[in-house]
């Protein structure tokens, strides 16, 4: 899923430089957003495995701990858990495959249209090329021909606003490119970051839950830098999945906590992510929210790690 987002960001770079719509473009943005609903369909098939796997698993755990115990335990050998888990585990090997070929597609089609990118980039370019020529042509022309200079100046000048203009054009292209290119960059903690989101946690160290979204490795990675801070200032971060996260960061309590803990750690620890570069939001979790693997807890200070937000078209 590291690619997603290029074919919206290249989009909203594209329309914030010309006011008329490129066909190409438009053309592979459609495809690469089949292609990524696609992979979603498959990350959901995985996820539907997995829940048809759990009652096996479950049963299995049951089995384990009755024998370790030397209690009785037999099990129901006609049990509909052993079909379902088969259909579950089928689930999640056609869905990781989905998800390696769409995963596939979609960076084809996102590669596309960087190149076509590159292309209208290039003849923006040419343009400047060709408009500053024909400044430089005029200027000449201009010292030739005395007597015809008041005209010849103002053919220069035209000339030189339009070359202005191509110039000002590709350099908006090219500062667009260096944006994109800049938020399309996975989302990584320097190792000086670390010692600062360290040392901004102070000396009292607690138990915190780092929720990180799966099946996407750039936030996998940046959740892993996180709590790699973390555990320099020798908290104690357990990881746990949570699927479907929103973008960003969000730090927070499940409703029903206590209100001196939130009070005490909520902005502590947002001003210590503020401190190393990152930005959060504060969010009071629900007692049914079951996104995160486990559920959430009461009194448990949570730090969700999501995906990468959308890049923002240039004003």
């Amino acid at each position: 899923m590291r690619n997603h987002l290029i074919s919206f960001a290249l989009s909203l770079i594209s329309e914030s430089i010309s006011a008329s719509p490129d066909p190409v473009r438009l053309s592979l943005e459609a495809e690469s957003a089949k292609w990524f609903c696609w992979l979603l369909i498959s990350g959901a098939v995985v996820a539907l495995g997995c829940v048809l796997e759990v009652w096996e698993t479950y049963v299995s755990l049951v089995g384990w701990w009755r024998k370790r115990k030397d209690r009785p335990h037999e099990e129901n050998e006609t049990s509909w858990r052993i079909p379902l888990s088969a259909l579950g585990l089928f689930f999640v090997i056609v869905g990781v495959i989905g998800e390696t070929i769409f995963e596939g597609l979609v960076s084809n089609t996102d590669t596309a249209i960087r190149t076509h990118e590159s292309e209208v980039l290039s003849s923006a370019e040419t343009k400047a090329a060709a408009a500053d020529q024909e400044a430089g042509d005029a200027d000449e022309r201009a010292g030739k021909f005395e007597k015809d200079a008041a005209q010849l100046k103002d053919e220069a000048a035209q000339a030189n606003r339009r070359a202005a203009e191509a110039n000002r054009t590709a350099e908006n292209e090219r500062l667009s490119r260096v944006k994109l290119q800049k938020e399309l960059q996975p989302r990584r903690l320097t190792g000086r970051q670390k010692e600062e989101l360290a040392a901004a946690l102070g000396s009292e160290p607690q138990p915190i839950v780092i929720g990180f979204c799966g099946f996407d490795g750039e936030c996998i990675d940046f959740a892993n830098d996180i709590g790699d801070g973390f555990k320099k200032a020798h908290w104690t971060p357990t990881f746990i999945v949570r699927t479907i996260p929103p973008s960003g960061i969000e730090v927070g309590f499940m409703k029903g906590s206590d209100p001196l803990l939130v009070k005490l750690w909520v902005d502590k620890v947002r001003l210590a992510l503020a401190t190393a570069g990152l930005s959060s939001e504060q969010t009071w979790f629900d007692l049914g929210d079951q996104t995160l693997a486990g559920g959430f807890q009461r009194n448990v200070l949570y730090v969700i790690v999501g995906p990468r937000p959308a890049p923002k078209a240039s004003p």
